[in-house]
């Protein structure tokens, strides 16, 4: 993909006559998602903003634990070319929003994405419908970023695309042949569109935590469970599930703060020096982190940990890949070969491919020759950047019994409604006053969900995540080892 100076030029074959307002992502792989775009809509503005105000800001809380009703309030529908937002659905039916955002860029620079699809700037004087309509008069390129991974708005494609690298659509000889290092300035306008090489986890504040903690709708509920109580002159069981949730959630801080901070320092690589092979034959000593797909980069004679992935190209390396397969034993990585006419892939050409994280013990070369090898991908999108989402962003549970557990709040809901229905008609007979009657049919829910439940769980699951660190495993999603009491065996693959 070329990023090239030029107005755009509107190819029928390509455009159609049609704005598209949907696409598949991904498609037909476990990544597949279904794109769709929104644009603010004023008067749905005007509207919103009305009911936050008449719910008392309320209505705030629903948006927050589904951030989709607030895109459905504020924006409307419309082709993707003209979106400010996208709704995301991935192939487990979740839906996630992201913004719309803009790269930057000088007028006239050049960028070579790679796989020769252009990219054109949004810079146009033509007057065909769909040029109009992208005319911003600057150099930029509109994406998005979802769970660390980049996505580019391809104008001749109308749709957005997964921003590539050297792992896909490349053939063995163009590596082979094609790459012999880049400018400074090629390699930071690279740097802007990739990305600096970093595998940066957030250690959230306690603060934060303690507002995401607290922002749960079980906690929510406990809340308005005390306070009920407490105008119900209720005050000893409300003190002590107050003082009880108090406790819980301090231990639930201190355990997710800990554990994010220990995931953090182990996927944290301690930023180091290499030396990239320059367009003009030069070697440069720079950052690890500063290196883009496309780099030229000779691994040091006394090893190194590898902080991209990269294709050799000249030489051979002796590896120690235990922290990606858990594999004690060294292996040896070769230079790639011509291969004329096959695609390079990571996993299929592995035994030349240097991965993130891995151990360089040893480099053999010839001469005065140096061991070369060509960077294909950097940060998340390297080996161990994809172990690190997975670890993240990891997939939904398909339990039975987490089905059976909504059924059955859902079971709770109806029995609480109906138990409220019945609760309003008796007190109505009695005459009791409004407060009163009102006061009465919210306890049953009380009573029907227990508000201590969730005091309960957090208790149960750090006294859990205590026993499993004293065998040296890791939990960063607590909530399930409540599913995990359903397990009756583990096996693990590696000691």
């Amino acid at each position: 993909m070329n990023l090239r100076s030029g107005s755009i030029e509107s190819d029928p074959s390509i455009f159609n006559g049609v704005l598209v307002n949907k696409i598949i992502l991904n498609k037909n792989t476990d990544d597949q998602l279904e794109c769709i775009g929104y644009k603010d809509n004023t008067c749905k503005k005007v509207l919103f903003y009305l009911l936050v105000f008449f719910t008392l800001g309320f209505i705030l809380l629903i948006f927050y634990w589904e951030p989709k009703y607030e895109l459905f309030l504020k924006k409307s529908q419309c082709p993707l070319l003209e979106a400010d937002a996208v709704l995301l659905k991935d192939s487990y039916n979740h839906v996630f929003v992201e913004k719309i955002k803009f790269m930057y860029f000088e007028k006239g620079c050049c960028v070579d994405l790679y796989h020769g699809d252009p990219i054109y700037p949004e810079n146009t004087t033509e007057t065909d419908e769909v040029a109009a309509l992208v005319n911003q008069q600057e150099w930029s390129l509109r994406y998005f970023d979802y769970q660390y991974v980049r996505y580019i708005w391809d104008i001749r494609l109308q749709s957005f695309k997964r921003l590539e690298d050297l792992s896909t659509n490349i053939y063995c000889k163009s590596l082979l042949e094609d790459f012999h290092g880049l400018s400074k300035d090629v390699q930071a306008q690279k740097r802007q569109i990739y990305g600096s090489n970093d595998i940066i986890i957030e250690v959230k504040s306690y603060w934060k935590l303690l507002i995401y903690e607290i922002l749960n709708p079980f906690y929510i509920f406990q809340i308005a469970s005390i306070i009920l109580w407490a105008v119900d002159v209720y005050y000893y069981y409300a003190g002590c599930i107050f003082f009880i949730s108090c406790v819980s959630i301090s231990i639930s801080l201190y355990e997710t703060h800990k554990q994010s901070v220990t995931l953090h320092d182990m996927v944290t690589s301690a930023r180091e020096k290499i030396r990239v092979r320059r367009s003009d034959d030069r070697f440069d000593e720079i950052d690890t982190n500063t290196l883009v797909p496309g780099d030229v980069i000779a691994i040091p004679a006394h090893g190194c940990v590898l902080q991209c992935d990269a294709v050799l190209i000249t030489g051979t390396c002796i590896v120690n890949e235990s922290m990606l397969t858990g594999e004690s034993v060294p292996v040896t990585k070769t230079q790639l070969s011509g291969h004329d006419n096959e695609i390079y892939s990571p996993v299929i050409h592995k035994k030349y491919t240097l991965f993130a994280g891995t151990n360089v013990l040893q480099t053999r070369y010839y001469g005065q020759a140096k061991v070369l090898a060509v960077v294909v991908r950097t940060g998340f999108n390297t080996a161990k950047g994809e172990l690190i989402r997975a670890i993240l962003f990891p997939k939904p549970l398909g339990f039975k019994f987490y089905n059976d557990a909504l059924k059955f709040l859902l079971f709770l809901c109806i029995v609480a409604i109906c138990g409220m229905g019945y609760s309003t008609y008796t007190n109505m007979i009695h005459h009791l006053t409004i407060s009163k009657i009102i006061i009465r049919a919210l306890d049953i829910i009380t009573i029907v969900v227990p508000p201590a439940l969730p005091a309960a769980m957090t208790v149960g699951m750090v006294y859990a995540q205590n026993r499993l660190k004293k065998r040296a495993i890791f939990c960063i999603s607590p909530p399930r080892i409540n599913f995990c009491g359903k397990l009756d065996l583990i096996c693990f693959d590696k000691g």
